[in-house]
């Protein structure tokens, strides 16, 4: 090892092409001095020579080459690292994400930066899937900042805008600044948004201005206002008999819990989701969303997947964490049409208080006790629901209703095909209901 080192420290060509050779050594030793060694000298002379052992047939060089690149910190290694995430093995495809993870966002082209927003967001759930619950949530925060720095809020903006979207905004600043949390620019954005507010006639409602109008409402929608930063600690689930909940599970493949999250875990996502300004999706169907890789990532949802993972080792296994959402609903309209998903594990709970619910036989989910088929792609299970439909009334499948409860979890095989129930909940910004979902490991390909 100290020769290695010595080496390395000679810097020539003739040097890298022998620490190149060592990383593929038996001893892992002295992978790790020729990586080391590698990493210190000219990215100029070694970065070639590590796209190169990138191809390697040696499963453990193609592992060191992609660790060094991390090292290196090299935007223009990018793409090829971007493409060794994709390998068949899953050590090979974890050194990429995390070599990814490694790079400064500001020193990759233009045009890799949204594939490189994307395979990082892979980097912060296996560092959630470990357990390292800090390191996730600064590596979310990182990935919102650039998501916000390319505009890509922008992007998600509808145009004409409609008008629930702006009903949503504008509420949300209003109890913002009511609570004594809305600073300077988020004032100004709730000013450009109330004639719009006052001018509404109902969600079918649309509104395109044009010109210096238009740049303004836009910047009043896809701007950050507030988004805050709260740490949890303490525990993040209720008080629940978790064996028994894992074998009613394994029977059926459905299971409702109560008294889901702790008391501050339900306060704290409850007062994230009524207050931070991340809300930038919207849905025709009356529901405003945010991604864990679009700020939907407060440190109390991060404690609540990792708890929830080693509460129940048998259902969630070691399934990393593939997406997390919340969403929340305009109560005039319909909710989440039919649709399955492509996880193992759904994880369905609601925060809204139950005095918000007019009807509270109502106003939760529909899961009907039939998979969809392993052969239909991703467009028929999730954006088909007439194709849905008619696969039900073939096979009779049979619909389970869960009411809705504040604090009542749903957790379901992901395949089954399920749907938002009716909806009657009473007026006012506080009132949505906000339902937030974790889907634990995939059921079906790389869709």
């Amino acid at each position: 090892a100290e020769a290695v080192a010595a080496v390395g420290r000679l810097g020539d060509e003739d040097a890298a092409m022998v620490l190149f050779e060592l990383l593929g050594d038996d001893s892992e030793l002295i992978q790790d001095s020729a990586m080391g060694a590698l990493a210190r000298m000219s990215p100029q002379r070694v970065t070639p020579l590590l796209l190169q052992a990138l191809a390697s047939p040696e499963v453990a060089v193609r592992i060191r080459a992609a660790e060094t690149l991390g090292r290196l910190r090299q935007g223009a290694t990018a793409p090829a690292l971007i493409a060794l995430s994709k390998d068949p093995r899953e050590t090979v495809r974890r050194a990429a994400i995390k070599a990814l993870g490694e790079i400064d966002a500001a020193g990759v082209p233009d045009l890799l930066r949204a594939a490189l927003m994307d395979e990082s967001s892979l980097v912060r759930l296996e560092r959630l899937r470990c357990g390292h619950l800090d390191e996730a949530a600064q590596l979310f925060k990182k990935c919102h900042d650039l998501g916000v720095q390319r505009e890509g809020v922008f992007a998600q903006l509808p145009w004409p805008v409609p008008e629930p979207r702006i009903c949503h905004d504008y509420e949300q600043l209003a109890l913002l600044e009511q609570r004594g949390k809305l600073g300077a620019r988020g004032g100004e954005a709730l000013q450009v948004l109330k004639p719009y507010y006052t001018q509404s006639r109902g969600p079918e409602q649309t509104f395109a201005p044009e010109g210096v109008a238009a740049a303004a409402l836009r910047k009043a929608l896809c701007d950050i206002h507030y988004c805050p930063d709260t740490p949890f600690t303490g525990a993040a689930l209720g008080n629940n008999d978790y064996h028994a909940i894992e074998d009613q599970y394994a029977a059926e493949n459905l299971v409702v819990i109560d008294n889901f999250l702790s008391p501050n875990a339900l306060v704290e996502l409850r007062r994230f989701s009524e207050e931070a300004t991340v809300w930038k999706m919207y849905d025709p169907g009356g529901y405003v969303g945010a991604l864990l890789i679009n700020g939907f990532a407060p440190a109390v949802l991060l404690a609540i997947a990792d708890e929830l993972r080693r509460r129940m080792p048998r259902v969630i296994r070691d399934y990393p964490l593939l997406q997390a959402w919340g969403f929340k609903y305009d109560q005039r309209m319909r909710g989440i049409a039919m649709h399955a998903d492509f996880a193992k594990v759904n994880v369905n709970f609601w925060v809204t208080p139950d005095a918000a619910c007019a009807d509270l036989s109502s106003g939760g989910m529909v899961i009907y006790n039939y998979p969809v088929p392993k052969s239909w792609t991703f467009a028929d299970y999730n954006t088909n629901p007439e194709k849905l439909k008619a696969y039900l009334k073939v096979h009779d499948a049979k619909p389970q209703r869960v009411p809705y409860r504040e604090n009542r979890c749903v957790m379901f095989d992901s395949s089954l095909i399920h749907v938002t129930d009716e909806l009657h909940f009473k007026p006012g910004y506080e009132n949505r209901r906000i339902n937030v979902t974790l889907l634990f490991g995939r059921a079906r390909g790389n869709e």
